[in-house]
């Protein structure tokens, strides 16, 4: 179940203990070989008129397809050019909460390109990320992009009444590419499958961190953040009453 998620405050995620322990996961390789056989056919030699020569018309020559661009999405091209909240100023370098074995993300439909905090579970709670309009958080506890399981992150969607890392993240739509950085170098690549906008006292956590209908072999990360509607309170700050998931299976 989720607590409170304010626009200034810190964001937690309520999940059942018991399933906090990652267990191993063995797979298993299959290997299948089929045999085919090649029949020759050796028949009597037999007399046979002189070929005829018939004018035919050169071939045609096949049109290479060409794919129609999807058209861009309308809303997300006005919350571009007339967005509700404005983008914080340019950081200062690094951010003092960026490190670890996750460097990067970045989404270009999006405009998602920020780089990774180490974020833990603690009590049952997912953590926000510390510096919240600049990082995306990331949690060890749900394993390592690249490991064939699912990886999962999370960012702020608004902070400080300015854009945050997921702002745009609630156009995104399936076929995205979302590319994962490491800290050695290796960049893995992932396709969105769904974009689901949840209630905030009914949004299945259990379901979205250890998902039912993910094979054993395929590999997936999560995105979560606030979204949808905001309550203000008297101080001017706002409380999403809404979650934005986003799954992207790996391809490369």
């Amino acid at each position: 179940m989720l607590t409170r998620l304010g626009d200034t405050g810190r964001w937690v995620m309520a999940l059942p203990t018991s399933q906090l322990v990652v267990s191993a996961l063995i797979l298993g390789w299959v290997a299948g070989m089929g045999a085919g056989a090649l029949a020759l056919s050796i028949g009597r030699s037999v007399e046979v008129s002189p070929p005829q020569v018939v004018a035919t018309a050169p071939p045609t020559a096949t049109p290479t397809p060409v794919p129609t661009p999807r058209a861009e999405d309308p809303a997300l091209l006005d919350a571009i050019a007339r967005p509700a909240f404005p983008p914080p100023p340019a950081p200062r370098g690094l951010s003092a909460y960026a490190g670890g074995p996750v460097v990067r993300i970045t989404a270009p439909r999006v405009r998602l390109d920020h780089p990774i905090e180490r974020v833990q579970v603690v009590g049952g709670e997912m953590q926000a990320p510390a510096d919240g309009n600049y990082t995306v958080g990331w949690y060890p506890q749900f394993d390592l992009p690249g490991a064939a399981q699912n990886a999962v992150f999370s960012a702020h969607e608004t902070w400080g009444h300015m854009q945050a890392p997921f702002y745009f993240l609630r156009f995104s739509r399936v076929d995205d590419d979302i590319t994962v950085e490491l800290e050695g170098g290796e960049q893995y690549r992932y396709r969105v499958i769904s974009n689901t906008r949840y209630e905030v006292d009914r949004i299945p956590m259990q379901e979205i961190i250890w998902p039912s209908d993910r094979r054993p072999t395929e590999e997936r990360i999560t995105l979560i953040t606030c979204g949808g509607r905001i309550v203000y309170g008297p101080d001017g700050f706002g409380e999403y009453l809404d979650r934005d998931v986003v799954v992207a299976t790996r391809v490369a």
